[in-house]
């Protein structure tokens, strides 16, 4: 009786306990503040869409993410597509989606960086006037605040551990912005669309910038200075249930356009999982992520690594040696062949010359 008096006076109490936790970690790029104020919505229409779960939203650094995807605290996560594939590569998570950011031209599904001086420092033009000049980053292991430039830079024969006075200054990357305004630093770099939201907030002047390197890229409308990459991911971890994970990526992909979520988020929708093949190329390029090569090289990381190449290497080396061998036979079997033939023509040679005679 007392059980369902309780039930009757607070049915939504009894019915919240019945719901599983489902902890999503999203990369807090501009700061966790932010963070939250984005994607609370997109969290909590999740909750509504999904019976039976109520998500929660879990703002981490770069650090933070790994630490927490290691100690297997979370079941979901939304973070930029070089954490995801290092996530991947290292914990198995598996991408559900793709953001589909708002742009004034429309939605899209690609970023870039931009790498940038203020619009006064004559002493830098060009991504090569930027040796022995100061240079601010999110981190080492940012990929739209730091990894894509570094590409950019190493193609262009500067390496900037060596050629620049880095200055790694975290999240949020507005800070990036106002260092370089305010002549703190020579140049700096952060992900597209950071320059033109501050603009649009009356935070910032364009004008005060100068960009480096600029490219032209056909409908990317964007300010950037590099290649441009699949936007972020919504990946699932080891630990979410296959069928939750189909239900989340059915509410995400049926979002509208124009919901409460979205606008909160400054994104128009998700669609399909993109493909993150550029991403590992840049890796490859660096050197870096899953391409990364430690001093203290085990042969069963090797292995596990590549093994694929391995099995096809030792299977182009076995065929090199089955074809060597029977060549050889061949070799010797015609040759035997050629011998045992001049030998029948030489005793011809010499009967005739006999019955000649």
């Amino acid at each position: 009786l007392l059980v369902a008096g309780l039930f009757v006076l607070h049915p939504g109490a009894l019915m919240a306990d019945s719901r599983k936790v489902s902890n999503i970690g999203v990369l807090a790029h501009r700061g966790p503040e932010l963070a939250i104020r984005m994607w609370t919505p997109t969290v909590d229409d999740l909750s509504s869409q999904i019976p039976g779960y109520d998500f929660r939203l879990v703002p981490l650094d770069l650090a933070e993410m790994n630490a927490a995807e290691k100690r297997g605290e979370l079941d979901f996560i939304l973070t930029n597509p070089g954490n995801y594939v290092e996530l991947e590569a290292h914990h198995h998570v598996s991408r559900i989606a793709t953001l589909m950011n708002a742009r004034h031209s429309g939605p899209a599904t690609l970023f870039g960086a931009v790498i940038f001086t203020a619009a006064d420092n004559s002493d830098i033009g060009s991504l090569a006037e930027l040796k022995g000049k100061s240079f601010a980053a999110v981190d080492k292991a940012a990929f739209g605040g730091f990894q894509m430039a570094w590409r950019e830079m190493k193609e262009a024969g500067i390496d900037p551990f060596t050629d620049l006075e880095l200055r790694f200054m975290g999240f949020p990357q507005d800070e990036i912005v106002y260092a370089v305004r305010d002549g703190r630093v020579d140049a700096g770099t952060v992900r597209t669309d950071i320059l033109e939201r501050m603009a649009a907030r009356g935070y910032i002047e364009l004008a005060d910038f100068k960009v480096l390197n600029p490219q032209l890229s056909d409908g990317f409308h964007l300010l950037h200075s590099t290649q441009l990459y699949p936007e972020w991911a919504f990946a699932k971890t080891v630990t979410a249930p296959i069928g939750l994970a189909r239900e989340v990526s059915i509410a995400l992909l049926q979002m509208p356009r124009d919901a409460p979520a979205t606008r909160a988020g400054k994104y128009t929708g998700w669609t399909v999982p993109l493909d993150y093949n550029r991403v590992h190329e840049l890796f490859l390029v660096l050197g870096i992520g899953p391409y990364q090569i430690s001093g203290d090289i085990r042969f069963m990381d090797v292995l596990r690594r590549y093994w694929y190449w391995l099995v096809l290497l030792s299977g182009v080396i076995l065929f090199s040696m089955i074809l060597n061998i029977y060549i050889k036979r061949e070799v010797v079997r015609r040759t035997a062949q050629l011998s045992e033939t001049n030998r029948t023509l030489e005793d011809q040679i010499l009967e005739r010359k006999r019955a000649e005679q």
